[in-house]
C-alpha cells in the first residue's frame, strides 16, 4: 500500500484539475503566440511558436531567495497522508513581498484555486538546467503569464491569513500567512510531478531553519 501511495501523483492535494491545466495550455499559448506576432509578424493560428520563444528564458549562474527572511515552518515530503511538493516558509506578515529566485518566463497563473489559493509557476535556467520553481498562497500577482522575470521583480506579496477559507478566504490549504515555494527539474507542463522535485537549492529540507537575506546559503 505505501508504495502504490508513493507512486500516485494525485495523493499531492495541490495538483490542478483539469480546467486548471486547460487554462494553462491556453494562457501560456495566447502569450507565445502574442510573442511571435510582435517578433516574426506572422497572426495565423498555424505559426510555429517554437521557433520564437525558445530562446526567451534569461540564464541564470545561481539562485536567490524568494524573500529576504524566513523560516521553513514544513518539509518537502509525505504530509497528513499526503505529498507536500515544496517548502513552506513562514516568518512573514502577510502582504510581504516575493521576489523571483532566479530570472525566467511565467508560464502559468493560477487565482483562488480550492488548495494553493492564487498559483504562480516560472520556468527559469540555472547552471544550464531548466527548472519550474513555482510559488503558493500568494495574496495577489504582480505579473502575468509570458512576463521575463529577473531576480529583483517582486512576482507577488504573501498570503495564506485572510486568503485562508478558515478565515473566510477561498485557500482550504492554509492556516497562517507563509509561502509555499518549490523547485522541480524541467519545464511546467501542468502537473508537478513527484520524481521531479528537488530541494530548493540553497535550502535544506529541514523544519525550523532560518535564513536572514536573500544571498543566505545551505550547505
Amino acid at each position: 500500500i505505501q508504495k502504490i501511495h508513493e507512486n500516485i501523483e494525485e495523493y499531492d492535494k495541490f495538483a490542478l484539475g483539469l480546467p486548471q491545466k486547460i487554462q494553462v495550455a491556453k494562457d501560456l499559448y495566447e502569450a507565445e503566440k502574442k510573442t511571435c506576432q510582435d517578433t516574426i509578424g506572422k497572426t495565423s493560428d498555424d505559426v510555429v511558436i517554437s521557433t520564437c520563444t525558445n530562446t526567451q528564458i534569461p540564464h541564470n549562474s545561481g539562485w536567490l531567495k524568494p524573500l529576504n527572511r524566513g523560516v521553513i515552518t514544513s518539509e518537502i515530503g509525505s504530509r497528513w497522508g499526503d505529498y507536500h511538493n515544496a517548502l513552506d516558509i513562514g516568518g512573514n506578515a502577510e502582504g510581504t513581498p516575493i521576489y523571483a529566485a532566479a530570472a525566467g518566463k511565467v508560464t502559468g497563473k493560477i487565482s483562488k484555486y480550492r488548495c494553493g489559493g492564487n498559483m504562480l509557476y516560472i520556468d527559469v535556467v540555472v547552471g544550464g538546467q531548466t527548472y519550474t520553481t513555482y510559488y503558493y498562497h500568494l495574496l495577489r500577482f504582480n505579473v502575468n503569464v509570458g512576463d521575463i522575470v529577473t531576480q529583483s521583480t517582486i512576482i507577488g506579496w504573501v498570503g495564506g491569513g485572510s486568503t485562508s477559507t478558515a478565515n473566510g478566504g477561498y485557500d482550504g490549504c492554509t492556516f497562517g500567512a507563509h509561502l509555499h515555494f518549490g523547485v522541480a527539474r524541467g519545464r511546467f507542463t501542468g502537473t508537478i510531478s513527484r520524481s521531479n522535485v528537488i530541494t530548493p537549492p540553497g535550502f535544506p529540507n529541514q523544519y525550523g531553519w532560518r535564513f536572514n537575506s536573500r544571498t543566505d546559503y545551505y550547505g
